[in-house]
């Protein structure tokens, strides 16, 4: 009888042990799964914001040529008015 019960509770334990093992691993399964979601959703919010930077970047450039060319042009048109008071001066 003794033999009996070590042996069942033996059984209950090694059953315990082999239960928390197989929730331990599925709970590490669903983490990792979990973790690469949220990974790849990362990914794709980074390469938003990659694409976001270079359209900025163009933005940028086509705003620095647009500021040189009215620069220029105004430094021309100042150019041409002295001219003309220079003209009308003479």
């Amino acid at each position: 009888m003794e033999g009996t019960m070590q042996a069942t509770t033996a059984i209950l334990i090694l059953g315990a042990a082999y239960a928390v093992s197989i929730i331990v691993l599925v709970w590490l399964i669903n983490d990792r799964i979990k973790m690469r979601a949220l990974l790849k959703d990362r990914a794709r919010q980074l390469g938003r914001l990659e694409a976001q930077f270079v359209q900025f970047r163009a933005d940028a450039e086509i705003g620095r040529k647009a500021r040189e060319q009215r620069e220029a042009a105004r430094i021309k048109a100042d150019e041409a008015n002295r001219r003309k008071r220079a003209e009308k001066a003479a």
